[in-house]
């Protein structure tokens, strides 16, 4: 893996200026990267700083010039079908031996010289590339399919540059202003969308290259196209004809194993960010069983409570969720485990130290935590380090109520009858009860979707109507159609919206490619691997809760290699940072100080109701379940205070 940057002068007469090419270099010295390069060219500077982290990469030797200079290229990336791509290369006339040593990046750089931007549709994995083609006076950037790989770019008249990270655009380019719409988006959506509008970022006219787009910049101007869209062919993967439930189980089973090891190729060791849940126990078990081969540990973190809890559980909610993690280090002997709890800092002390290394404002506060893991992984020898952040969308989807919904809706009703009453026979709930109160739900479900954006109440209820004064919230929103769905149920059409995600897959490319390159790791989330996102997209949507079993697909994959508690106890949660609210407690007397400075600082007065804050935190530790409420909006406007007042 790399991070890549560049500058180019579309004219392609004008030099990279030595201060501008410094820029680039100095940010991009304080990552983690084994070896850094760049190549000039009339018109051009491209730069690589390369990670050591799979077999492969300590070959690469990117940027790459043809011999005239009129090409440069450079990438970002690891290719999933590898293989695959030598095989097309070696039957268009390269070489085999040097194929097979050669890097991912250059097997990337052949296949653009033989098939220019249309070899981006024989790659899979996670990449971004930037070409610059002299003759044609033209820049070109590459993303994957789901964004893995951030790439950052802005324009000035004729001089573009493009970055992984946003900090050199903002040097090469001080003019550049808040993007006051992202904040308004940001403080308007659920607490877990950074993301509203899928390219734009913090900041204006810098964007964020989305899901599998080839971008173009020349003289006349930039123009976006799309190479790949959810129903075209994946590059190695065949869609399967399964002709029952099972088959399509053993189909998953197959794919979700070759999508976890493919992922696990390592110059190092392998870790993984655990919990009790389905996607990363699940993760954890298939790479267990294959690096148990290679006689390999995975090396496991959880995070645990740092304040002595009264219960471990209460009801689903799961508070701690060590014990299930060592069953399954005690099933799977080479998973070597560490529990970790962040020093037991509240959400707010290391807010601005990940905001940085994010580069966006956050409203949760369990970045920290995932800091933490990834630290504690590096200082391990990973190079590797797994995660679930998108198998609700893919792997672990099922509730029962979106499939009865989508029966509702296509007027399945026997099937509808057969599944709730099976489920409320297993689940031993009244059957009766549960069909009038599904039914009552699933009309008003449709009466709810149908009310527009702009009509729904702000999500932050410290926020005045100003904050809506000339804001199109109904326009915004539509850009990524999931922030328009229902919350309560998603038939067939509604999950497919789930399913392209653009801004929360633009969101986890960016959390995995920055805090990669801060601990010199590559980190991977199989759930999201395009093959499962297309194979889950294909499956006849009742399977996800076949027969009325929730998350039936997953569950009924894994009955013989994970123990039955992961499996039966399907409504379980396990609650990542549990005693967030209680370290906040314990610090509030100085810490309610401190927020309050910073929320009702220069400016804020137009969108916020101070009074109401104020108040609210004069109040707050009266009423456990208010303070919730409270803490988790005014978490979201201490993030914007902070990130737009830091230097």
């Amino acid at each position: 893996m790399s991070a890549i940057w560049g500058m180019v002068a579309l004219d392609g007469q004008e030099t990279v200026r030595e201060q501008d090419r410094m820029i680039f270099e100095t940010v991009y010295e304080k990552c983690r990267t084994d070896a850094c390069n760049t190549v000039t060219a009339e018109g051009a500077y491209f730069g690589c700083g390369i990670q050591f982290v799979t077999p492969q990469s300590y070959g690469e030797r990117l940027p790459i010039a043809n011999e005239d200079r009129t090409i440069v290229f450079t990438a970002d990336g690891v290719l999933d079908n590898r293989r695959e791509i030598i095989r097309v290369l070696e039957e268009a006339g390269c070489d085999k031996g040097e194929l097979e040593e050669a890097a991912d990046g250059t097997l990337m750089y052949l296949s653009y010289l033989r098939w220019g931007t249309d070899c981006v549709k024989l790659f899979r994995g996670v990449f971004s590339m930037a070409i610059w083609e002299a003759e044609k006076k033209r820049l070109v950037l590459v993303s994957d399919q789901v964004a893995g790989r951030c790439v950052y770019y802005a324009r000035r008249g004729n001089l573009v540059a493009f970055s992984t990270l946003q900090e050199p655009l903002l040097q090469l380019f001080p003019e550049t202003e808040f993007n006051e719409e992202y904040f308004k988006d940001f403080l308007l959506a659920e607490p877990s969308v950074i993301y509203v509008v899928p390219g734009e970022t913090p900041y204006q006219d810098m964007f964020l290259m989305k899901p599998a787009t080839v971008a173009e910049f020349d003289e006349t101007g930039n123009r976006e196209s799309v190479y790949w869209q959810q129903g075209d062919r994946v590059p190695g993967y065949e869609k399967k004809v399964c002709k029952s439930a099972k088959e399509y189980r053993e189909s998953f089973f197959a794919l979700y194993e070759a999508c976890v090891w493919d992922a696990l190729v390592s110059s190092g060791e392998v870790g993984i960010a655990m919990s009790s849940g389905l996607d990363s126990s699940t993760i954890g078990v298939l790479a267990a069983k294959e690096l148990a081969k290679q006689g390999k540990s995975l090396y496991s973190y959880t995070f645990v409570p740092y304040l002595k809890q009264d219960k471990v559980q209460e009801g689903n909610a799961l508070y701690d969720e060590s014990a299930y993690v060592k069953k399954l280090a005690d099933r799977y002997s080479n998973i070597q485990t560490r529990f970790l709890n962040n020093q037991g800092k509240n959400l707010f002390e290391d807010m601005e130290f990940c905001m940085k290394l994010l580069e966006l404002p956050y409203k949760t506060g369990t970045f920290p935590n995932h800091f933490e893991m990834c630290t504690e992984g590096a200082k391990d020898g990973c190079r590797v380090f797994l995660n679930g952040g998108f198998g609700n969308n893919t792997v672990s989807f099922g509730e029962i109520n979106h499939i009865l919904f989508d029966l509702y809706e296509r007027r399945q009703y026997s099937t509808l009858l057969l599944w709730l009453n099976r489920f409320c026979k297993h689940e031993k709930i009244s059957r009766r009860e549960a069909f009038f109160s599904l039914m009552k739900k699933f009309r008003a479900s449709r009466q709810e979707d149908d009310k527009a954006v702009t009509k729904l109440p702000p999500k932050n209820f410290y926020l005045l109507p100003a904050v809506l004064r000339n804001y199109q919230r109904e326009e915004r929103f539509s850009k990524d159609k999931r922030h328009l769905l229902s919350i309560s149920y998603l038939d067939k059409k509604c999950y497919e919206e789930h399913l392209q995600a653009t801004s929360l897959l633009m969101y986890l490319g960016a959390f995995e490619t920055k805090f990669g390159l801060a601990t010199g790791m590559l980190l991977r989330d199989p759930t999201k691997d395009i093959r499962l996102i297309s194979f889950c997209r294909e499956l006849p949507y009742e399977l996800f809760a076949y027969r009325g079993m929730p998350r039936w697909l997953i569950r009924s994959s894994f009955r013989s290699i994970l123990p039955e508690e992961f499996l039966n106890r399907w409504r379980q949660k396990g609650l990542l940072n549990v005693d967030w609210l209680d370290r906040i407690y314990r610090d509030w007397p100085a810490l309610k100080l401190e927020l309050m400075d910073t929320i009702s600082g220069r400016g804020a007065e137009e969108w916020l109701d101070i009074s109401r804050i104020q108040k609210d935190i004069q109040d707050f530790g009266k009423n456990k379940e208010k303070d919730l409420h409270a803490i988790s909006h005014i978490c979201a406007l201490y993030a914007v205070a902070k990130f737009t007042d830091s230097p």
